[in-house]
């Protein structure tokens, strides 16, 4: 599990983060911003989310995980955060 506190401090760092649920490997769909009228992470591939989303993530559901969104040439390697 990510703190709030762990996700801010992620934030700050520069990590672009999708939030998953706990004890799974699955984004949080009602967390998630929609494309196309659906839930999607992609949007994180190409901007952060914001200090007051991650909040609100947590005003949601307080027990959540983390996953970086990487994309190809972003120098970043994928980790799975909790």
């Amino acid at each position: 599990m990510v703190t709030l506190k762990q996700a801010l401090q992620y934030e700050r760092l520069g990590f672009s983060f999708v939030p998953i649920a706990p004890k799974r490997k699955l984004p949080m769909r009602r967390l998630l911003p929609e494309v196309d009228g659906k839930p999607s992470w992609k949007p994180y591939l190409v901007e952060r989310a914001t200090r007051a989303v991650i909040k609100s993530w947590y005003k949601r559901h307080h027990r959540l995980n983390m996953a970086v969104a990487c994309w190809l040439g972003s120098g970043r390697a994928v980790a799975m955060l909790g």
